[in-house]
């Protein structure tokens, strides 16, 4: 921002107060101005951070829907691998004991695995 001087030397009061309310009224209109501008932007930003936040909430909506339809296959898996835990530690099947670990994780790029455990003595 520039503010020249005036051209000839200010003689009176007069003079003075009106080269004064010039510059103040310059002033405070490319205040205005660069406000208005800086709001602008700001609102551009919030719309922006709004539809990313929405879209970010919706998919984390689809994906706890489908962390929570695969619960109660984890909850059996579960279960199922806690009673092959007890026959194992009561060494009372000698016959083979399948048991699934797989485990869909957040990012959905999931293995599955399958072990087949054949009943040993536990080494001490």
């Amino acid at each position: 921002m520039e503010i020249h001087a005036p051209d000839h030397p200010i003689t009176g009061w007069k003079e003075t107060v009106k080269h004064l309310a010039i510059i103040t009224a310059g002033v405070l209109i490319a205040l205005t101005l660069e406000g208005i501008v800086s709001w602008i932007d700001n609102r551009m930003l919030v719309g922006e951070a709004v539809g990313n936040l929405t879209a970010e909430l919706r998919n984390n909506r689809k994906e706890l829907a489908s962390l929570f339809s695969a619960l109660d296959k984890d909850v059996n898996q579960l279960e199922h691998c806690d009673d092959v835990a007890a026959k194992l530690i009561a060494h009372a099947s000698n016959e083979h004991l399948d048991v699934d670990l797989s485990r869909v994780p957040a990012s959905h790029e999931g293995t599955t695995n399958t072990v087949r455990l054949l009943r040993r003595p536990l080494r001490a």
